[in-house]
């Protein structure tokens, strides 16, 4: 998001791509996403919730699911200053609880 500038944004949206990205990549979305809001900002988040495999590859995931869990994802939201709103496993189209979606917002 560096093309967006300091607390410009009201809302933020990511579905179904957040799933594949690696923890690390989850975490700085949260540093930026922290940073683009405005104070009251709200951001909606679908994520990954799979737990198997932390050290495999993605691709031998079913749905190439990443490795993250709602606790971890909680714990960076924490970390990166933000507040955790709610938060639900949801069930992808192929069934399981691999995925959740947070609703977060900047203090």
């Amino acid at each position: 998001m560096s093309g967006v500038s300091d607390n410009s944004v009201t809302l933020l949206f990511c579905y179904d791509a957040m799933v594949h990205f690696d923890s690390d990549v989850v975490r700085a979305y949260l540093n930026e996403t922290r940073r683009v809001l405005v104070s009251g900002g709200q951001a909606f988040f679908h994520y990954s919730n799979y737990q198997d495999n932390p050290e495999g590859d993605v691709h031998d995931n079913p749905g190439w699911r990443n490795f993250m869990s709602i606790p971890l994802f909680k714990h960076y939201a924490h970390k990166e200053g933000l507040e955790v709103l709610t938060t639900r496993a949801v069930r992808p189209c192929d069934g399981g609880y691999r995925d959740a979606v947070s609703l977060l917002r900047k203090p």
